[in-house]
């Protein structure tokens, strides 16, 4: 396995993303509020079958924001416990933790891309 960044750099990372997901469930919200205000001023069949559709993206992806930062932050919790104990900044970690929670959270950016040009579409 390829080596990743030492523990202070992670530590960072998982703050950044973590920062990153806060601001992205404010963009959900906004999202929201943008496609009920569309729906209320069209009066378009179907409207409300897509409204009911990006609630339950949203709804999804809200959950899956949430449980990812639950990740990093548990994640960022052992890093902290890790330079405590060892009282070694500079140790770098070959985790496969931060191999996955990088996975997913490309993943969930990805999702969130595609997202932001449904609700541009509507």
């Amino acid at each position: 396995m390829a080596a990743i960044p030492s523990i202070s750099n992670l530590h960072l990372r998982y703050r950044l993303w973590i920062a990153e997901l806060n601001f992205d469930i404010n963009v959900l919200r906004i999202f929201s509020d943008h496609l009920h205000e569309a729906l209320q001023q069209r009066a378009e069949t179907g409207m409300q079958e897509i409204m009911t559709s990006f609630e339950k993206k949203f709804t999804d992806l809200r959950g899956e924001i949430d449980e990812l930062k639950n990740e990093m932050h548990l994640a960022k919790m052992q890093l902290a416990s890790h330079v405590r104990e060892k009282e070694e900044t500079g140790v770098t970690l070959n985790d496969t933790t931060h191999a996955s929670l990088a996975r997913q959270y490309k993943l969930l950016r990805e999702k969130l891309d595609t997202l932001k040009k449904d609700v541009d579409a509507v």
